[in-house]
């Protein structure tokens, strides 16, 4: 195949780019709930709103009004790395042990901080200290998502938040254990199966086979096509990752057919999914394709 060459300067295009994500994101998330009138209903320990507020988008998915992105938004409230915001989410807990949403609050919270201790670079450059640090964080969140999950079978977002920390400590039994339990309750699920395949690549330690294993199976389950070519998009950009080196042209149309996979997906999947692809690509001048470099 041959190299695509963009004739639009690369950084002012994936400016524009990012900036429309960045809208989209935020105008979508906005229309189910104040993120920020959730922070502060919980620093002024006004649990029983945002409980209210809270269940109420939980319902608005379980019954199909809402997407599975536009839940998981929500509870962005919660990615935070101030560590005052732990004492009320603590006294929220103590306050209200019986409640599924705390924990789940809770469980979300103390995911993100297991992933800012890790940081972004590769895994071999994290200090002993911050691994620790990463695991006694999970630990902790682990032990709320499952008591979240007691209180409130089925939850969506215990779930991926398990399969987030099952990615990040490579814990191949409790991911397995995820799929199991999102697939049985929500059949058609994208972002529990995203993860699990991102989990399966080779940069967390997978293989190229094993994903294409996993891609197979959920077609032969009966899985929509829009949803296959989703995970199929997630393949190609980790194709793209491992050729990058080596076989240069090859990872370009890796990333390329990444994008044109998801021209009409959700915006929030592909900056989280195809992060690479996107670094690589720009829209083209015309038509509805790409051009990579």
């Amino acid at each position: 195949m041959r190299r695509l060459i963009t004739i639009y300067p690369w950084n002012t295009v994936n400016r524009i780019l990012a900036l429309l994500l960045l809208l989209a994101v935020h105008a979508t998330a906005s229309a189910f709930a104040d993120i920020a009138a959730i922070v502060a209903d919980v620093r002024a320990h006004r649990f029983e709103s945002v409980e209210a507020e809270l269940g109420a988008v939980d319902q608005a998915f379980r019954s199909g009004k809402i997407a599975e992105y536009d839940l998981l938004d929500t509870y962005k409230a919660f990615y935070r790395s101030d560590d005052d915001f732990s004492v009320a989410m603590a006294d929220w807990r103590q306050q209200r042990p019986a409640s599924a949403i705390a924990h789940l609050a809770s469980g979300t919270y103390m995911r993100k901080q297991g992933e800012q201790a890790r940081g972004q670079g590769p895994f071999r450059d994290v200090s002993e200290d911050a691994r620790q640090l990463m695991h006694r964080q999970f630990d902790a969140a682990k032990t709320e998502l499952w008591r979240s999950w007691e209180l409130s079978p089925g939850s969506f977002l215990v779930l991926l938040n398990l399969m987030n920390i099952a990615q990040f400590e490579k814990d191949d039994v409790l991911a397995d254990k995820v799929l199991t339990l999102g697939i049985k309750a929500y059949p058609q699920n994208l972002l529990i199966r995203a993860r699990y395949l991102q989990h399966l690549s080779p940069r967390w330690g997978g293989s190229m086979n094993a994903m294409d294993a996993f891609i197979d199976q959920a077609r032969k389950s009966g899985l929509p096509a829009n949803l296959l070519q989703l995970l199929d998009a997630i393949r190609s950009n980790e194709q793209g990752c491992l050729d990058q080196d080596d076989h240069g042209d090859r990872a370009l149309a890796a990333y390329r057919r990444a994008l044109v996979l998801t021209r009409t997906a959700d915006p929030r999947f592909v900056t989280v999914y195809l992060p690479h692809s996107l670094a690589r690509c720009s829209p083209a001048a015309t038509g509805d394709d790409f051009t990579c470099h």
